[in-house]
């Protein structure tokens, strides 16, 4: 082992509040982390990740859950049984926490340089012009730039790869023994992803520290994993060394979990799968402006830029690229949640963006949205019955022929008929999607646009979706435009490929010549970038039973 031991945990056992799905949400663990080490714990959501790193930090929400038995050993201290005051000094000092969220883990009315500032004053007794010294030097070390902006600058103010270095940075401002990262590079693309992944393991290895890494993307694990964790249901699976684990996994729930890793093999072509082309923008533009124009201090922003684009029934155009590169934007254009600027979006040869407010509303169930979030996008106080079937009782629908619709749309989308009486929250995350996905066709579209669906969903989830999706466009010929920074979850859906950057489309054309072929710097970039690459590209048809490569 590269180290000693920085965290042992023994017989761990977390019980949950009576009436839950299962008696224990951690049942029995036993897991050390090492000095010098990274650590991945991985399994799908409700696997008792995150339990898990909340247990160690002694933030488990009292007193719905409490540890049964075990203990947990930091340097000689039983985390378990230490006083409310000396896990506070520990927390942050020695253990210290990476968020998935940091916008939400981040005080918004607070700097940034503030923020970090109060860790130094709550653990340290240093000066005010140390302690600014010292937050100074950890923004240099975490790579961002300008650091006196940064210091000065409210969360907001950043973009997400940025937001999440300063939490790196306060994290790591006191040099901590042991890092918890739980799933801090879900939500972003994979270029910043890439940067964050490296900075981590420079840092474990400056600083000689254990990290414990919380995710469900095996790509991440293979990127810079020493050693893998694998939970479910609360309970330890397998543990071993990264390259076992990731070629050789011995459990079958492991191996279910990275056949479920979407490859960067390209669908095979659906030679005659298309109709007429359905949809086409052509010259679409949107520029965001910001501040007053009243001294010229007015920002704008292009944020798309002469963008045209065509969709066949039956076809998926996946539109790819970074955080900001204008995606999200054009697919909210082409559905006219927002205005373009300029440019034209013809629905069966109509012009979509020329309708007026009453006409829009007839013609709005012809192009429906499936979002990034179904939690968020999902009216918490209905059940699925109104969710679904609100849409088409306001297009005219009678109640009767909308439920007669609902158990037609539950089925499609692999819901039991008494999914209908529920709400949002007794639902998983994958099922909460599929929830969306039905409200979207429960107005028999032409055109589906599905922004980041699949993003916030573990790998075999996610794998069911996109199987879903794909075969809900087969049967009912849908036209399906996909937005994703996921390469491999485009691989996997896409018939062609637009390669966004800075609002306009760099490279375009079919999925197997952009992926197997890319032409564009900006695109190449995007494919080094993807974490475990390697691994990815070799684990299609890969013999896990066969020497290690």
């Amino acid at each position: 082992m590269t180290g000693s031991a920085r965290l042992q945990i023994r017989d761990l056992s977390v019980r949950l509040p009576s009436g839950s799905e299962r008696e224990f949400a951690l049942e029995g663990i036993d897991l050390d982390l090492h000095a010098d080490e990274i650590l991945c714990v991985v399994g799908e959501s409700g696997s008792g990740k995150s339990m898990l790193a909340r247990a160690i930090m002694g933030l488990l929400p009292s007193p719905d859950l409490f540890t049964r038995t075990g203990e947990i050993h930091f340097e000689g201290q039983d985390l378990l049984s230490v006083s409310d005051d000396a896990m506070r000094e520990l927390r942050g000092n020695l253990i210290a926490m990476i968020f998935q969220e940091p916008m939400t883990a981040l005080n918004p009315l607070m700097t940034i340089g503030r923020q970090i500032d109060e860790v130094l004053r709550v653990h340290t007794g240093l000066t005010a012009r140390l302690r600014r010294d010292k937050v100074h030097a950890i923004l240099r070390d975490v790579h961002l730039p300008d650091p006196q902006a940064i210091y000065a600058a409210y969360p907001h103010q950043l973009s997400g790869g940025q937001r999440q270095r300063a939490m790196i940075a306060m994290a790591l401002v006191l040099e901590p023994r042991v890092i918890i990262a739980d799933e801090p590079t879900t939500a972003l693309d994979v270029t910043t992803q890439a940067q964050i992944l490296k900075l981590i393991a420079e840092i474990q290895r400056k600083h000689h520290t254990g990290v414990l890494f919380i995710t469900h993307d095996f790509g991440v694990v293979a990127e810079i994993a020493d050693r893998i964790a694998v939970m479910r249901s609360g309970n330890l699976l397998e543990v071993g060394p990264a390259k076992d684990i990731l070629y050789r996994p011995q459990h079958a729930y492991t191996r279910a979990l990275i056949e479920a890793v979407p490859s960067l093999t390209p669908t095979a072509a659906r030679t005659g799968a298309y109709g007429a082309t359905v949809l086409q923008a052509a010259g679409l533009g949107k520029t965001f402006s910001s501040g007053s124009s009243l001294f010229g201090s007015q920002r704008k922003v292009v944020a798309v830029d002469d963008i045209a684009l065509s969709l066949k029934r039956g076809e998926t155009l996946g539109i790819v690229g970074e955080s900001g590169s204008g995606k999200s934007t054009l697919a909210r254009l082409v559905i006219r949640l927002l205005e373009a600027d300029k440019g034209s979006v013809t629905l069966d040869g109509e012009d979509f963006l020329a309708l007026s407010g009453r006409q829009l509303r007839g013609q709005r169930r012809r192009i429906q949205m499936v979002f990034q979030d179904p939690f968020a996008s999902l009216n918490p106080r209905y059940k699925v019955r109104q969710i679904i079937t609100e849409g088409m009782i306001l297009q005219g629908a009678s109640k009767a022929e909308a439920d007669a619709r609902l158990a037609d749309l539950l089925d499609l989308v692999s819901l039991d008929p008494s999914a209908a009486e529920r709400f949002p929250h007794q639902f998983s995350g994958g099922q909460r999607q599929r929830i969306g996905i039905a409200r979207a066709l429960a107005l028999d579209p032409e055109v589906l646009i599905a922004d980041e669906p699949v993003s916030a969903l573990d790998v075999s989830v996610q794998d069911q979706v996109l199987k879903l999706l794909a075969d809900i466009r087969d049967r009912l010929q849908l036209a399906m435009l996909f937005i994703t920074h996921d390469l491999c979850v485009a691989a996997q859906i896409c018939d062609r490929i637009a390669v966004m950057r800075h609002g306009r489309i760099v490279e375009h054309g079919p999925a197997a010549d952009i992926i197997e072929n890319p032409a564009d710097p900006y695109t190449q970039s995007l494919f080094k970038s993807i974490p475990g690459r390697a691994w990815i590209s070799a684990k299609p048809g890969r013999d896990t039973s066969a020497p290690q490569p």
